[in-house]
């Protein structure tokens, strides 16, 4: 029977005098969890601890100041089996969906720009390089040619950029038992961090397919503003783009070049959020959160390490998802890959490299600052 023993200002109703499990030890103390990490905190849904939600049925302990409770059960079967039983039932943090989405728009605005350059050298040879592109960009169809194709993914990007952050964040959830807030103090392994976002790659390529090729499509419109006598543009606007892709090619004719994209996606945001997590660990002290500083220069340099890895296989991307049945169509991937490599060298593939660097440092560091804030405001 377990006895009331006095702790720190209150009493621990469950407690036992000796013996028992103490999940303020790490669910069962040093004896039992010899390779404990130091700094547990008694609030958190951790593997290494036992810790339910108010309202689940099990007796609460004190609260602690990170919403959790303390609390130690019996040395019994019966208490190790309801631990187990009660552990899954953690909610999907709902605001990790909302912060990518705010996190994700934001940075689409600011990289926009850089974007349509960076489409156009993939897809087009009438460009000598970065200013030749600009340059012609701005005398034929103003600042505005900038940013064709935005209105369409300012709510589809962000939506995208939520089921990345989203699935990036319960997978580790699930992997880890640990919120957000408790990864400083306890971070998980670098392992478990590239599942994550190889995770999240996979899944927001099946959103992101049909608004990326739209959105390519809307960028390597040359024409200028509608002007009396001159021909008009292809494609009116986004609704208008994805009615005629449908109508010329078939519903499939959305999801042209997925499979480059998969490749593309997967494994680079895995090495992503790998990246980001190395800095700022490397520049944090254990247990803290990172300064705003750190979080710039982290997401920065993980934006320009990921299009590194990604930047050949976006080339192909867009070439195929330009492939339409008034273009050269490509039989697949590889198809696409020997046919460029044969007709413009190697050097095809890091086309568009440089305005990449240029763009994914600011808007990277802009989507991970406002990530981490909303967050820390949310929580």
């Amino acid at each position: 029977m377990p006895q009331l023993v006095p702790w720190e200002g209150g009493l621990d109703k469950t407690r036992p005098s000796e013996g028992g499990c103490d999940s303020r030890q790490g669910g069962g103390g040093a004896a039992h969890h010899p390779g404990r990490r130091q700094g547990f905190r008694p609030g958190s849904h951790s593997s290494r601890g036992c810790s339910h939600p108010v309202g689940s049925g099990v007796p609460q302990g004190r609260r602690d100041r990170t919403g959790g409770h303390a609390l130690s059960l019996p040395a019994c079967p019966g208490w190790a089996a309801a631990c187990h039983r009660f552990r899954p039932c953690q909610t999907m943090p709902v605001e990790e969906f909302v912060a990518g989405w705010i996190s994700g728009a934001l940075g689409l605005v600011l990289g926009h720009p850089f974007d349509t350059v960076k489409v156009r050298l993939q897809t087009q040879t009438t460009y000598r390089g970065i200013i030749d592109c600009m340059v012609k960009t701005y005398r034929h169809e103003s600042l505005l040619g900038f940013f064709k194709g935005m209105s369409f993914p300012i709510a589809s990007i962000a939506v995208v950029n939520s089921v990345l952050f989203g699935v990036y964040s319960n997978t580790l959830l699930a992997l880890t038992a640990t919120s957000h807030q408790e990864r400083w103090a306890q971070p998980p392994s670098y392992t478990q961090v590239f599942i994550a976002g190889c995770t999240g790659g996979f899944v927001q390529v099946y959103c992101l397919a049909p608004f990326d090729l739209i959105k390519v499509r809307l960028q390597n419109q040359t024409e200028p503003r509608a002007r009396p006598g001159s021909p008009p543009p292809r494609y009116r606007g986004p609704v208008h783009c994805a009615a005629s892709i449908c109508q010329e090619e078939g519903p499939r004719g959305l999801f042209r070049g997925a499979w480059a994209l998969t490749l593309r996606d997967t494994p680079t945001l895995g090495i992503y959020f790998v990246t980001y997590e190395w800095l700022c660990r490397q520049s944090t002290p254990d247990g803290q959160n990172p300064s705003s500083a750190t979080v710039l220069v982290a997401g920065g340099f993980a934006g320009i390490t990921s299009w590194a890895v990604a930047t050949p296989l976006d080339v192909i991307k867009s070439r195929m998802q330009m492939a339409g049945p008034k273009h050269r169509v490509y039989r697949g991937v590889l198809d696409c890959m020997a046919r460029s490599a044969q007709q413009e060298g190697l050097g095809v593939f890091f086309r568009g490299l440089t305005i990449n660097s240029a763009r994914a440092f600011p808007v990277n560091a802009v989507t991970f600052l406002s990530y981490e804030y909303l967050l820390r405001w949310w929580g």
